[in-house]
């Protein structure tokens, strides 16, 4: 379940980078595995957990190990394993829907995963897997909205859930990076509405798809990362088709939102184009509010994919 067969084309940048991380993890776990004696079958989990299913470790992360995680549902069960993993417990484990198989090697589910980093990254990487898990691409996604939203309330206490219940509220699907998941919680930081995701703008004569936007008003926001530069003629079409459909798009990039300075400069623009369209938007603050005290605030109600 989720294994990604073939090598997908380094143009196709976020499947490539799921791949390399699931056949990395898949290699490390099988050595770990035949170290161990395979009648063990330990389920992996955290951040081993994360890249068994393509997805990378957040820099938050708070145990690093170049061990594979090994976990189990009590300490009674936890065992050294000759130092040849890190091993931890964690109750919810125990779950029926805790944990899948990627290619013979097991490990926890992607609910699972988010309920269990909740403890070990901070709120928005957070954030940021759990709408990595529900990304567009078919190929990525490893759950919906509401599978972790069972989850959660399926498994009880734990130590960690106070955050995941927070990072639930700002877990949007259709979120195809990490950078846009940045883009769209400062937009909220700076007192904007929360933007929708992955927003079609147009069908005919080609689909367009914006990454973030408030459609109503016809404003939106595009993430500019690392491109091939055959993508740029691609660019400029969509750019012109969106000026067309009557939207006004910011162009966004990682250095425009580096610094909260110009961030908010940033966002100063984008209340300018929504009042103009209409929206009644407050005053934009010079500093950001945290993701913690966005995640008190009611966020709209999620776009569940």
């Amino acid at each position: 379940m989720f294994e990604i067969r073939h090598e997908p084309s380094p143009r196709q940048i976020m499947r490539h980078q799921a791949w390399r991380l699931q056949q990395s993890a898949l290699a490390q776990c099988r050595e770990a595995n035949r170290a161990i004696g395979n009648e063990a079958n330990p389920t992996y989990g955290l951040s081993t957990g994360l890249n068994l299913l393509g997805r990378p470790t957040p820099e938050s992360f708070t145990l690093p190990d170049d061990r594979p995680y090994a976990i189990f549902p009590s300490p009674a069960e936890s065992r050294k394993m000759n130092g040849i993993v890190a091993n931890r417990s964690w109750k919810p484990l125990g779950l029926d829907t805790s944990t899948v198989t990627i290619d013979a090697v097991r490990c926890e589910s992607a609910p699972a995963v988010f309920a269990h980093m909740s403890h070990h990254c901070s709120l928005e990487d957070l954030v940021a897997i759990g709408d990595s898990f529900m990304c567009r691409d078919r190929m990525l996604r490893r759950c919906t909205y509401e599978q972790l939203e069972i989850f959660l309330n399926r498994c009880g206490r734990f130590v960690g859930r106070p955050e995941a219940i927070r990072a639930l509220r700002l877990v949007r699907a259709n979120t195809d990076s990490p950078a846009e998941t940045r883009l769209r919680l400062l937009a909220m930081r700076f007192g904007l509405p929360c933007p929708q995701t992955d927003i079609i703008i147009a069908k005919e004569p080609r689909e367009i798809r914006l990454d973030l936007g408030w459609a109503k008003y016809r404003v939106g926001l595009e993430y500019q990362g690392s491109h091939h530069r055959d993508q740029f003629d691609d660019d400029l079409y969509r750019a012109n088709l969106i000026i067309v459909q009557g939207w006004k798009v910011l162009q966004v990039t990682n250095e425009m939102i580096r610094f909260f300075q110009s961030a908010h400069e940033l966002f100063e623009y984008v209340a300018y184009l929504l009042r103009k369209a209409g929206m009644d938007v407050g005053h934009v603050p010079q500093q950001p509010m945290t993701v913690r005290e966005i995640s008190r605030k009611p966020a709209g109600r999620p776009h569940k994919g």
